[in-house]
This record gives C-alpha cells, sequence and structure tokens, in this order.
C-alpha cells in the first residue's frame, strides 16, 4: 500500500512577490464558476474574522486548496485539531472500492500512534491532513502526536463505546512565517504516493520550462478568496452535550439561518462491503469462529439504505457532528446543480485522473447559531431506529479493563515481569512499550552500542537508552519487556539516560517486535536486544492489538443517512440506478 513513510508536516510557501495580486490561475479553474448556495450574498461563505478558507489551488489541475486569511507566525496552529480514525486490516478484497482514500490520502499509522489497532493500519485524518495539497520539500517541523481518550464514554457504563474515534485533537502548526492569501501545503513524506503531489510536480516542471514562477502560483489574493472560497473555522472541538456521544462540533462565532457553517467534499466508497472486518477468534484449543463487524469508519460515512456507496466527508471538523432529531440546527445540500453518476464514483476509484469535482456538500443553518451553540445534524429515521435498537440490546464489557493512558498516569514506577507475573499483574489488555529506533546491526548499529556486544554471531545484542533527537516519535514505540529496575543518583550532566525524567528509577528492558516494522528494523528469530537505563517516560503502556473500544464485538456501527433526494443518482440495490447525470 502507498502510504506515508514520512514525517506529517506543514509548511506555507511564501510568495516571490509582494502585495496580494490575484494569479492568473483565479479565472481559470473551473471549481470557481461552480454554483452555490442562493443565500451567499446575505450570508456570505467567508464572514469576518475567518482566518482559514478552502478555494481553488493555486496549483493547476489539483482540485481544493487550503489558504490562510491571515499573516501567521512560527509555531501558531493552523486550525483547531482534528480527529484520526484508525483503519485496521482493510477488507482486501473490496479495498479498491475505496482506492482513492486508501492510496491518496491515508497516512501510516505509525505516525499517529495507531500501529498497535491491528496487523495492519492505516490512519484517515480529516481536515487539514487529508485537504491540503502535497509538497515534497524537507526540514519542516512534526505535528504533535494526538491526544488519545473514551471522552468519559466507558465500555462498563455506555452503549456509545467504540462508536467514535479515541484520537483527537491532531493539530498542524506553521513553520514558517506565512502571509495572507498564501496557499498552506502538507509534506507527505519520499514514501507518499498522493495523485496531488505528482500533479504538482508536473506542473512544476511545465511552469519551469516555460519560464514561470512557481511561487507566484501558491498565492491568490483576498478578494480572490472571498468571492470563491469557504471558510474552514467556523466550527472547534468540545465535549458534547449528547448523552454517550462523546466530542461534538461547536459554532466558534455566530452563524445566521441559511449561511454555510462548513463545506462538505467527500470521497465515494462505492461499495459498503469495504467496511467489513472478518477475523478469526480462538474459541478453544483447536477451534476458531469467524467473527464479521464492520470498520469505525463506517459511523463517518454518509449513505442510504438503497444505495451501495458511501461518502467520506474530509473537510475540517464535520466529523464531529452528532446526530439530534429533535434539536438539529443544520443540514446538507449539494453546492452544485448537478450530481454525479454512479459510473462517475466508480471511476474515481478506477481511474487516479478522475476528477471529484462535485462532490462537495454545504453544510447549511436551519436556524440562527450562536456562538458556543452544539451544531447537531438529523442523521435520518434508520439511523435512529439502529442507535435505539442498539441501546436496548447493549450490555455491559463483563472483564476487567483499563485503557493504556489510564495507568500511564495512575502508575509512576513499573513492575518487572516476575513481579507483573506474580502478585501484581496489569489488566490482561495491557502491555508495555518503549520509545527505541532499533535497527539490525547487520544493518546499521545504533549509535553507542559496543561492537562486541552487537557479534550478529551471538543471540544476545544490548544497548544503552540514550535521548537523541527524534527518539520520541510514534513510531519507535515498540513493545519491551520490563526485566530490572534499579534505583539511581542521576547525574545531570551525563549524555545518557534522561534527566528530565523525574522518578529516581531506571529500566532493564527487552525489546520486542511489533507489526508493520520494517525489516531492518525486526529483531531477527532467536536474537535478543537489551537496552539499559531506560527511564520511565520512554515507557508507555499500550494497548494490545484488538482490545481497544473500536474492536469491541458490540460497538455500534451505522453510516449516517441522507435523504432520497441527496443520493438519487446511486440507488443501485433497487434497481433504480440511472447512467445519465440529473438536475438537483
Amino acid at each position: 500500500m502507498k502510504v506515508s513513510q514520512g514525517c506529517i508536516a506543514v509548511w506555507a510557501l511564501l510568495s516571490a512577490v509582494g502585495g496580494y495580486a490575484s494569479s492568473a490561475t483565479d479565472s481559470e479553474d473551473p471549481s470557481a464558476s461552480t454554483s452555490t448556495s442562493t443565500n451567499d450574498n446575505i450570508n456570505p461563505r467567508v464572514p469576518p474574522g475567518c482566518s482559514l478558507v478552502m478555494a481553488p489551488s493555486s496549483i493547476p489541475n489539483s482540485g481544493w486548496g487550503v489558504f490562510s486569511m491571515v499573516d501567521s507566525k512560527v509555531g501558531d496552529p493552523i486550525i483547531a485539531g482534528d480527529l484520526v480514525i484508525q483503519v485496521a486490516d482493510l477488507n482486501v478484497t473490496h479495498a479498491s472500492d475505496m482506492r482513492r482514500i486508501v492510496y491518496d490520502y491515508a497516512w501510516n499509522a505509525a505516525e499517529t500512534g495507531g500501529q498497535y489497532e491491528g496487523i495492519n493500519v492505516l490512519s484517515v485524518i480529516p481536515g487539514i491532513g487529508m485537504l491540503a495539497n502535497g509538497a515534497s520539500e524537507e526540514g519542516i517541523l512534526p505535528v504533535l502526536e494526538p491526544s488519545v481518550d473514551e471522552a468519559g464514554v466507558t465500555r462498563h457504563k455506555s452503549p456509545g463505546a467504540g462508536a467514535f474515534t479515541h484520537y483527537f485533537n491532531y493539530t498542524f502548526h506553521f513553520n514558517k512565517p506565512l502571509v495572507a492569501g498564501n496557499e498552506i501545503l502538507v509534506n507527505y513524506g519520499p514514501g507518499y504516493f498522493q495523485m496531488r503531489n505528482n500533479q504538482m510536480a508536473n506542473e512544476k516542471e511545465e511552469d519551469e520550462e516555460e519560464g514561470a514562477k512557481q511561487p507566484q502560483l501558491l498565492h491568490r489574493s483576498l478578494e480572490s478568496l472571498h468571492e470563491t472560497g469557504f471558510c474552514l473555522d467556523n466550527l472547534k472541538p468540545g465535549k458534547s452535550t449528547i448523552e454517550h456521544a462523546g466530542r461534538g462540533a461547536f459554532a466558534s462565532r455566530g452563524q445566521a439561518k441559511g449561511s454555510v457553517v462548513a463545506p462538505v467534499p467527500v470521497l465515494p466508497i462505492t461499495k459498503r462491503e469495504a467496511m467489513d472486518v472478518t477475523r478469526k477468534k480462538q474459541v478453544s484449543k483447536k477451534e476458531f469462529a469467524e467473527t464479521t463487524t464492520k470498520q469505525l469508519l463506517t459511523n463517518y460515512c454518509y449513505g442510504h439504505p438503497k444505495s451501495s456507496v458511501l461518502l467520506f466527508p474530509y473537510s475540517p471538523m464535520v466529523n464531529l457532528i452528532n446526530h439530534s432529531s429533535k434539536r438539529s440546527n443544520v443540514r446538507l445540500q449539494w453546492s452544485s446543480k448537478s450530481q454525479p453518476t454512479l459510473e462517475h464514483l466508480q471511476d474515481i476509484n478506477k481511474k487516479p485522473t478522475a476528477s471529484t469535482d462535485g462532490l462537495l456538500l454545504e453544510l447549511v443553518a436551519t436556524e440562527d447559531i450562536q456562538e458556543g451553540e452544539e451544531v447537531l445534524l438529523d442523521y435520518g429515521p434508520e439511523w435512529q431506529a439502529a442507535w435505539e435498537k442498539h441501546v436496548k440490546q447493549w450490555e455491559p464489557y463483563p472483564f476487567e479493563y483499563a485503557p493504556g493512558y489510564v495507568l500511564d498516569e495512575a502508575v509512576p514506577v513499573l513492575g518487572t515481569q516476575e513481579e507483573v507475573q506474580g502478585s501484581k499483574p496489569y489488566p490482561p489488555n495491557l502491555l508495555t512499550s518503549c520509545f527505541y529506533p532499533y535497527v539490525h546491526p547487520e544493518t546499521k548499529p545504533s549509535e553507542g552500542e559496543d561492537d562486541e556486544k552487537n557479534d550478529p554471531t551471538r543471540n544476545i545484542t544490548s544497548a544503552e537508552w540514550r535521548h537523541m533527537p527524534g527518539i520520541f516519535e510514534l513510531r519507535n514505540l515498540r513493545p519491551c519487556t520490563i526485566m530490572q529496575r534499579y534505583e539511581v543518583e542521576k547525574d545531570k550532566d551525563s549524555s545518557s539516560g534522561d534527566s528530565e525524567d523525574p522518578s529516581n528509577f531506571y529500566y532493564t528492558v527487552v525489546i520486542r517486535n511489533r507489526y508493520g516494522l520494517a525489516p531492518q528494523e525486526r529483531i531477527l528469530p532467536g536474537q535478543m536486544h537489551v537496552v539499559t537505563r531506560v527511564p520511565r517516560r520512554a515507557i508507555r503502556f499500550t494497548d494490545k492489538v484488538y482490545t481497544t473500544d473500536q474492536h469491541l464485538q458490540n460497538a455500534f456501527r451505522k453510516e449516517i443517512g441522507l435523504s432520497d433526494e441527496l443520493f438519487r443518482n446511486w440507488m443501485d440495490l433497487d434497481g433504480k440506478s440511472d447512467s445519465e447525470e440529473k438536475d438537483l
């Protein structure tokens, strides 16, 4: 799979020309002439104070782009942190039905801490992580890791457990001073084969041949952005007022009735079977039973009971919007007057060059919304019925369970393997993991390792843990077994260990393998790698594979319902699919 192998980071390429003169591409992008809400003159899509917009990209043939409306400093967040949805063990039979999401937008889960969710895991990062165009420049700052918690919705008390992602507040920051009107670009890393990156490279080469200056193409005038853009920061995250819902989306500024609260670009999943997950579960020493569940991504998709198609929305914050049939204050409508055919949706996943033009919904306020008010959408009667049935049938989890982040806060001093296997066991869903960048000594010895100790002909290699740049990146987190704990008097001048760790204990650990490691990162069969002087802050409790809430057998799964009118071209399950594009 063509997923990101590099860092996740953002930069803003500054214009080489002064002022805010409109680029020549403003009038050439077909998206600029798309018909939109009839309320634009009364309720503009870019209200006063909006700092971030989605508008036709300044990069030719690259669809939408993300632009800043204000000058920004290094370290400023681009927008409030968004969700990360972990897709574990994708259904290979139907993976082609969501090819565009998998190949063009999914991230390496080791970048977001999701590598323990399954054997093969992809991270879907809506918002900036999917909407911004890409660049391959290096030397830029990484994004900080996402927050992880269950938002008070536990498997022992709530039927909402497992129905939403625990990964949130994933925030991109500027690492260069930004001028208002610049397009924001994401560095997807050298191993990330994103179509938009390739298009950018091709266009850049053509421009250079013609003597054009690429920086001029990465800037739009504020006037142009007001005319063609959609505001992206009308919503902010927070704890939902809806019981069992976890987190929600709230108005960051007041919204008048009829105004566009957010653009909602979507990507098609052309067969809902792509969300099926089948695993074998051991029921006895010799017997295995197959279990089938749905990907958590299902809950964030739009669908219709008479269609095999699902649509995944990927603009900032829209995946935080919860359901209410009585308190809803927004609705969805198509931004353009025509809707793509089913055949065109299928082409999007079959042909890398197929356009996603026309796949843009608008989230429209159905009443005046006050600043700080939760934004709620009616998911439809089918969703409501499915939820009510789930609540009636739901039963609390009957076994002991504690998330890894809870024990990290509660257990400052870690037990050794002997202690844990004896009178002080940890919850069965947990293991310990260490931040340690292992590379097999036959490939490249780690810094500070003794060549004699790392003779590949011997079964045991060892090294002393050292604090070095990048060691706390989530990709370096791998299982480890704690063999020894010892109290030490710290030498703050020493280059080894970690003088910032308040604990007086160091640990000796055995490093283990995990799923998803590159061959040179794996410890060979029959080999053991021991690391000494590991500080407490370099060790985390981690949930074992398939033990987090999103893998619960009784977790709620149901796509968000759209009306017949919004799905009229894609009713293929009742034999009424149309082959021609219809006007709405």
